[in-house]
């Protein structure tokens, strides 16, 4: 088969011409027999020989790829018909494998992808010509080049070839007979796969492997042309009975990198079998130039095969990779060269696509972080999450800042600098958490919102309604930034612990915008109440020196002293408690620090200490195991609780973030919101400028060229680091 591009008319389609590609280099053949779990489908839909996961939602087809960025880049729907099932080839396109769909209205619908692989475009739509009860075996029966479908109903034993028409549509081969799969009696109940086998045949088509499961034999029946020129299969051979184990399935792949497909025997038990499909003695011959490697053992597993990397001038490239479903895990492991054999090498563990469930915890469901959110229900997604870089394996948290315009006298708007923007992903990132800031519209200037008492309903909605889009609210936190509220210098204030707004108000700090560490901080300080989280870990004290965490006043503008660096994180400690009444000071402030350096400011003392080593808390000179001493000097002297490690404590469902996950988050606690009546008073400028300037001469030069925002790796989860740990 010659490569070549020409103009294809497609009966009923939408565009004028869809392109012809080269050879198909994916060997990826659509078998609803061997469909994996979820609904999903592997299949090189874009051209780049490499497999693509195609999952289904109801009317939704979401298109990723099946390496570690598990983002989703195509989406498209049915109009409103649930799909059934999908079967895939290359039908009209030999570069690329197109999709269609069985409908629940009686119909299939085909597509294929747009010339820069963006889109799904519709191709036909005709009546579905496989029921329920029957299987689409897809592969390139007569030699052209182009795939068919052949229909097998178990039940009956009976079979039916369809083929592109010169119409555009599907209709029954017209020049194929049965041959000898013509006794349906023989053929009920059986398990059929798809594969290259007859290695002297030209040209070359697929073959079948039909595996009979009451007396355990394989059998090979070879595409071919009878005396008439009629399209048929001929009997190649049966195996002898009881050669496939009670506890194996069969599976078809290239495992040895020639030019004909082999049969992987796969047991129960996690074992592995390579034979050719060819007959000898009886069954099948070993394939023994071919290691299982590091092929997961797995237990009651499930074996699908794709191409998932590409490796130029490696020996057997053109050989299959295996993705093996273990309960809710795929664990895949690439064809590879160890330099004298032929092996499988463990690539990643990550969670199996489930369009349904919120599988990060993130608070969004794996249906939107793949293919966005369609409001109405038009095709469209209206929230386009995947395009910002979500993904179902990584916790994302998305905001919308908008912001206030110059006022009179200033000279620059309240907008949140790229500097601070660039901080604040930067810092969540350290975590694993990707947080993603748009910078959205400005509005009018405001010099003190609510003053002298600000109410969110009166005073923040009218503004958040008119610019803050509806389709968001399930997904996105919405901040303003602005000049001030409520007649005073507070930096910013959440609706609530947790909630989905918050206020970052630095108009009459320095510059009249803040600069961009109190930015940063301040703007996850506040995202920080959003998120759940409190001036004090478990409690509402501020200032506790073993309260390491921007949501502490102490570090809030100025960062957290880690490893020498002034860094604006959340707690990542677990510290010991202490009684003001009674402090060890030769114990300090302890934690599990792995490896770094933190040092931790003690609001009484003016100054910062190491953790983990002895602290003069009363300034005496002298350490003693119980001293009484007010540490943040808050006219009282009371147990400050330890601290939490925070990142773990994150709620990511406050306010209206979450709602589009519904039934999916039935299982988490509902977050007990903590109404604006009850919020604690946020720093102001002046306690800023009298507690916290002070602190900033004791601290190391803060660098303020512009941080690069990192790239996101969207690494799935890793659930065992360790290939060993599979054992």
């Amino acid at each position: 088969m010659k490569g070549h591009r020409k103009s294809l008319a497609i009966a009923g389609a939408t565009l004028a011409t869809m392109l012809l590609g080269g050879e198909a280099s994916a060997r990826v053949r659509s078998n609803t027999q061997v469909r994996l779990p979820n609904n999903l489908y592997l299949a090189d839909v874009t051209g780049d020989g490499l497999s693509d996961f195609i999952a289904v939602k109801d009317d939704k087809i979401l298109i990723t790829r099946t390496n570690f960025e598990a983002h989703g880049y195509l989406y498209g729907n049915t109009g409103g018909s649930n799909i059934k099932r999908l079967f895939t080839g290359h039908f009209w396109d030999k570069s690329k494998e197109n999709i269609c769909a069985i409908l629940s209205n009686g119909s299939t619908k085909c597509y294929g992808t747009s010339t820069d692989n963006t889109a799904l475009w519709w191709g036909l739509t005709q009546g579905t010509f496989v029921a329920d009860d029957e299987h689409a075996l897809v592969g390139d029966f007569n030699g052209d080049g182009y795939d068919d479908i052949f229909v097998y109903k178990p039940a009956a034993g009976t079979f039916r070839m369809y083929t592109r028409l010169s119409t555009g549509f599907f209709g029954l081969m017209p020049n194929f007979t049965l041959g000898n799969l013509s006794n349906p009696d023989s053929f009920k109940n059986m398990q059929i796969r798809v594969g290259e086998f007859n290695t002297g045949a030209s040209p070359r088509r697929d073959d079948l492997l039909i595996y009979n499961p009451s007396t355990r034999q394989i059998g090979r029946y070879d595409a071919a042309v009878d005396s008439s020129g009629q399209n048929t299969f001929w009997w190649a051979f049966w195996t002898y009975g009881g050669m496939v184990a009670t506890n194996e399935e069969v599976t078809v792949a290239n495992v040895d990198g020639d030019s004909s497909d082999d049969v992987v025997l796969h047991s129960t038990t996690g074992g592995y079998r390579f034979a050719r499909m060819v007959y000898s003695g009886g069954g099948l011959p070993p394939i023994t130039n071919v290691s299982t490697g590091q092929l997961s053992s797995s237990s009651n597993a499930s074996l699908y095969w794709g191409r998932f990397k590409q490796i130029p001038g490696e020996p057997g490239s053109n050989r299959d990779d295996a993705l093996v479903n273990s309960g809710s895990y795929f664990i895949r492991a690439d064809a590879r060269w160890n330099g004298s054999e032929y092996t499988y090498w463990w690539s990643y563990t990550q969670y199996v696509l489930n369009m349904d469930k919120d599988q990060d915890g993130d608070g969004i469901l794996t249906l939107h972080e793949l293919g966005g959110y369609d409001t109405n229900a038009n095709g469209i997604s209206d929230v386009p999450l995947h395009s910002y870089g979500a993904s179902p394996f990584v916790k994302d948290i998305f905001v919308e800042v908008d912001y206030m315009q110059a006022g009179t006298g200033e000279t620059e708007s309240h907008i949140m600098k790229p500097e601070a923007v660039n901080l604040a992903v930067a810092e969540m990132a350290k975590f694993g958490i990707n947080l993603h800031i748009l910078i959205g519209n400005s509005v009018a200037h405001t010099t003190n919102l609510g003053n002298p008492s600000f109410d969110w309903a009166r005073d923040f909605d009218p503004i958040k309604n008119a610019n803050f889009s509806t389709s968001r609210k399930p997904f996105f936190h919405y901040c303003l930034f602005g000049h001030s509220y409520g007649g005073g210098t507070s930096s910013g204030v959440s609706r609530g612990i947790p909630a989905s707004d918050f206020l970052v108000t630095l108009g009459d700090w320095t510059y009249n915008t803040g600069t961009v560490q109190q930015q940063a901080g301040t703007f996850l300080h506040e995202l920080g109440h959003n998120l759940g989280l409190q001036h004090g870990g478990t409690q509402g004290t501020n200032y506790k020196p073993n309260f390491l965490s921007i949501m502490n006043y102490a570090y809030q503008t100025v960062g957290i002293l880690k490893n020498g660096t002034r860094q604006f994180l959340y707690s990542e400690l677990g510290t010991n408690t202490l009684n003001e009444s009674y402090l060890d000071e030769w114990t300090g402030v302890t934690a599990s620090t792995n490896g770094n350096t933190f040092r931790t400011y003690v609001r009484s003392r003016n100054a910062y200490f190491d953790l983990n080593k002895s602290i003069d808390y009363n300034g005496d000179g002298y350490y003693s195991s119980s001293v009484a001493v007010d540490l943040n000097l808050d006219n009282s002297k009371t147990t400050l609780y330890g601290s939490p490690n925070e990142y773990s404590s994150i709620v990511y469902t406050g306010g209206s973030v979450g709602s589009a996950a519904g039934a999916s988050l039935s299982l988490l606690q509902e977050p007990q919101l903590v109404p604006e009546s009850k919020m604690e008073e946020e720093l102001n400028y002046e306690t800023w400028r009298r507690e916290v300037v002070p602190m900033e001469k004791l601290l190391p030069a803060l660098d303020l060229r512009p941080h690069r925002k990192p790239l996101r790796t969207h690494q799935p989860l890793q659930v065992w680091p360790e290939w060993n740990d599979l054992k």
